[in-house]
């Protein structure tokens, strides 16, 4: 599992590049959370394990909330 890049390998990039240990929620698959709107970025791995359809789902309901996403 050390080598999983959506769980360990991104959120550890992250806290080597800022230099601190910012607060990383992930969540699996198109398990969004009902408070997203709480959360400052969505980094948006495993596009590769739903449809289309959920991944726009999943990036305007960030939009929603005024949330930016990346992938």
């Amino acid at each position: 599992m050390e080598d999983e890049i959506g769980r360990i390998k991104i959120p550890a990039w992250i806290k080597d590049y800022l230099e601190l240990s910012p607060q990383i929620d992930v969540y699996i698959k198109r398990d969004y959370p009902d408070n997203i709107g709480y959360s400052s970025l969505v980094i948006h791995c495993g596009a590769c394990m739903i449809t289309r359809r959920e991944m726009l789902m999943g990036i305007e309901l960030a939009r929603g909330k005024n949330v930016p996403t990346t992938n």
